[in-house]
């Protein structure tokens, strides 16, 4: 037994190392890590993985002592990433534009469209639905999307104004929104003047001798001691830019 514990000494002397008269002989010193070659070898080897590239390596080579691990480990970063461009690989899966930003990318539409819920696919704008223009009405409209139109229809005895303003447009506005084209108005279509006859009036007399509207009732009436060649008083209405009936009426004595 106490040959045993003397060889154990021994060796532990050994190990520690061992001081005499010409001063302490050191043992063998503890196993310092060093780091293996990166994996890959370069960022263009690598895979991109969720916006980035990787390069890894492992304090490997040697590994350290594991009885001295915090003091013995490699010094610097395992890891090192860098940004790749998900764009460079079949557009991102972007329907329409791909833009690489550090770490991720994004999706955008061309003007008047916008972005599906799954932010990649486009699909058209749609503009809010029109007012019905007064003594007017919509026709066709049904479909309010991107580059669609409206049809606008007056009301009998109204026009619109201007040959041109015929439809409505949803069409592209700033910010990549969509707007209809400015409405057009329904206008009333006026009769001619009236003229009062000689020996007679009209009535009203400020709106018929004017410019009498859509729907306006005129009357004649000739003054006392006169007759008309009609029943008097006699009646003509302004429908749709035209009189009713004939206007050449007039007065004689009777």
């Amino acid at each position: 037994m106490s040959i045993l514990l003397l060889i154990l000494v021994a060796l532990a002397i050994n190990l520690r190392g061992v001081c005499g008269c010409g001063g302490c002989e050191p043992g063998e010193s503890p196993r310092r890590g060093g780091w293996s070659d990166w994996e890959p070898g370069s960022f263009s080897d690598a895979s991109c993985q969720s916006g980035y590239k990787y390069m890894h390596r492992y304090c490997n080579n040697p590994s350290p002592d594991p009885n001295d691990v915090d003091e013995l480990q490699c010094s610097g970063k395992d890891t090192m990433k860098h940004d790749c461009n998900e764009c460079d690989e079949h557009n991102g899966g972007c329907e329409y534009h791909c833009e690489n930003n550090y770490g991720s990318f994004s999706c955008s539409c061309q003007i008047g469209y916008k972005l599906k819920s799954d932010g990649k696919k486009c699909k058209k704008r749609v503009c809010p639905k029109p007012d019905v223009p007064k003594n007017g009405e919509l026709k066709s409209c049904t479909c309010h999307e991107y580059q669609t139109r409206c049809e606008i229809k007056c009301r009998p005895g109204y026009s619109l104004n201007g040959s041109s303003a015929r439809y409505i447009y949803c069409q592209a506005s700033g910010d990549n929104g969509v707007e209809w084209t400015e409405m057009p108005t329904c206008n009333v279509n006026p009769c001619e003047g009236l003229k009062k006859p000689e020996n007679g009036r009209v009535e009203p007399k400020t709106i018929c001798e004017g410019a009498p509207k859509h729907g306006q009732i005129c009357k004649f009436q000739c003054n006392a001691g006169y007759t008309g060649p009609e029943r008097t008083p006699y009646y003509i209405t302004c429908v749709d830019g035209h009189w009713s009936a004939s206007i050449g009426f007039y007065c004689l004595g009777k």
